[in-house]
């Protein structure tokens, strides 16, 4: 066994008091470093299982635009009303060689009227399809059965599907008619009181079968990359989950190794044996420091004499 001078005992001591203190605040910071990954892991895991549950509903139909709960809702209605129905774009193609630019434009302003999404029902059944909707409490807009667009503008560009069963409707609609309710120009559209123009767009998102499986293959395309991103973000956090428990498990051999090292049980017990020596000695101070006032307090005595 190693022997030690007692000497100089505290300042090694205190070297490694703060090395104590330091291992302390690292495993510390590390156990809060984890808890955080590991919840970042469990919201990116809830958006990935959003993700491929949308990915899933995309192998089943196309994407669809933006809708409201309302909107949602009163088309349910109409559904568990056997009402036929059908949304405006899906009946539609648009004219041969018609190009991409001019299809696209054409949706956005048919977006923008609210036109794209209206709903198209039987004319031997819109009133009970209006009756439907108003008892629901729902809000829909359905297209009116009559020609209702300036010049032919809509039905020059546009085409019947001819593989839905409600096309003819729609088209009827967009014939020239008597009303001015919409049309289409160079460079804007008007639908009854509303004028504007429409942004550019590459091309359509849902007019056209051909559109509408393209535009779903780019959703499927955007929603994989989304996916791939969080995957490796979680097993990213997951490596340094990882390392970070390496390291603590790591500190802890080291520490623990570096407490049962004979030289460290031997400062240890020279640190308690210096502890007791000073005791020891402050005892021995009190008791000289008593033995000197009482000396002299005699010393005074005697000379008081």
């Amino acid at each position: 066994m190693l022997g030690f001078d007692h000497t100089g005992c505290d300042p090694v001591l205190d070297l490694l008091d703060p090395v104590r203190q330091f291992v302390k605040q690292a495993e510390q910071q590390a156990r809060e470093e984890i808890a955080g990954l590991r919840a970042g892991i469990a919201a990116d895991e809830a958006a990935l299982g959003g993700l491929r549950t949308l990915r899933q509903s995309l192998e089943q139909a196309s994407p669809e635009p933006v809708r409201t709960p309302e909107q949602r809702r009163a088309r349910e209605a109409l559904a568990a009303a056997a009402i036929p129905f059908s949304p405006l774009y899906e009946t539609l193609d648009f004219a041969a060689g018609l190009e991409d630019a001019a299809a696209g434009w054409t949706e956005v302003a048919l977006t923008q009227t609210g036109l794209l999404d209206a709903l198209v029902v039987d004319p031997a059944r819109r009133a009970e399809a209006l009756d439907v909707l108003r008892q629901s409490g729902c809000g829909e807009g359905l297209l009116l059965p009559r020609g209702a667009v300036v010049d032919g503008s809509l039905a020059r560009v546009l085409a019947a599907d001819p593989q839905h069963p409600l096309a003819g409707e729609a088209m009827a609609a967009l014939r020239p008619g008597d009303g001015s309710a919409a049309g289409l120009g160079v460079d804007q559209w008007r639908h009854g009181l509303l004028e504007g123009t429409a942004a550019p767009a590459p091309g359509a998102r849902f007019i056209g079968r051909t559109a509408r499986e393209r535009h779903r293959l780019a959703e499927i395309a955007r929603l994989e990359a989304e996916m791939a991103d969080i995957e490796r973000m979680i097993r990213d956090k997951g490596r340094r989950i990882a390392d970070l428990e390496r390291r603590t498990r790591e500190m802890d051999a080291e520490w623990s190794a570096l407490e049962k090292a004979p030289a460290f049980a031997e400062v240890e017990a020279a640190r308690h044996d210096l502890r007791g020596a000073e005791a020891e000695v402050e005892r021995e101070r009190e008791r000289f420091d008593k033995v000197r006032r009482q000396t002299e307090g005699a010393r005074a005595l005697l000379e008081q004499c």
